[in-house]
């Protein structure tokens, strides 16, 4: 639950200068939230191995943004702060180990699922935090962009949405949208737009690393004054590290 910490993290400091919470009720949150955040994130990940790993990296997403929520952006708790330093450490870690390839080699599924999303939010709370290049430039020694594993996450969806049955889930219909809207929005790439309604990936539900608010997050990094274009290309790809398609709209 560690990647949804970081989200609610998010909603949290949307809401904070608001009166929806009553003193008495954000005290309780804090202390909950930092409650769990020592048990689950921060202990598991002092029992890890240095690696490219998604539940290592969601572990270190949702101490990292709880501990900058708590203690420094609206707070100075040294528990946070703790949280912080670690978190972040660990983040920029994972940044610097990133595959080439742009797939975990976790399955189609769960790389479109939980990985890909879970490397966007990070990559923009580490931007909007520290200023480093992650999307487009990557952290060293890898030095692999985000923008590396978004354009292959979005290369492997077919047709109809399809994804390659790379795993134990089969063939899954593609329908984690907000990464691709943040692709759009970031590359000003009217294409990727379309892709969501050539793919009918719109209407699908999706269980995005854990919870349930993909279409917020599309909302969000959707490029508002960016028009798609009227049909996606599906051009043929080849990326040598991971896999390729001979593909079109038609066959």
């Amino acid at each position: 639950a560690s990647a949804p910490l970081a989200r609610l993290m998010a909603l949290y400091d949307w809401i904070a200068d608001t009166d929806l919470l009553t003193p008495a009720e954000d005290a309780a949150f804090r202390a909950a939230v930092l409650d769990f955040a020592t048990q689950a994130p921060l202990e598991q990940l002092r029992g890890r191995a240095r690696m490219f790993d998604n539940q290592v990296f969601s572990n270190a997403l949702g101490a990292a943004v709880t501990g900058f929520v708590l203690g420094v952006r609206r707070g100075d708790s040294a528990v946070a702060r703790r949280l912080y330093a670690v978190g972040m450490e660990w983040l920029l870690d994972q940044f610097k180990r990133l595959p080439a390839a742009g797939y975990s080699g976790e399955g189609s599924t769960y790389n479109q699922i939980v990985v890909i999303p879970s490397l966007t939010w990070a990559c923009c709370f580490i931007e909007e935090v520290t200023g480093l290049p992650i999307y487009a430039e990557g952290l060293a020694p890898s030095r692999v962009p985000l923008r590396t594993w978004l354009q292959q996450s979005r290369d492997m969806i077919g047709p109809n949405g399809i994804q390659p049955g790379w795993d134990a889930h089969g063939v899954f219909h593609a329908s984690v949208r907000a990464p691709l809207a943040y692709l759009a929005c970031r590359e000003r790439d009217p294409e990727t737009l379309a892709l969501l309604s050539d793919a009918e990936m719109w209407y699908p539900f999706a269980h995005t690393a854990w919870d349930f608010d993909d279409r917020l997050w599309t909302l969000v990094w959707w490029p508002a004054d960016l028009e798609p274009v009227a049909r996606y290309p599906w051009t043929p790809w080849l990326n040598p590290l991971t896999a390729g398609a001979l593909q079109d709209g038609v066959t």
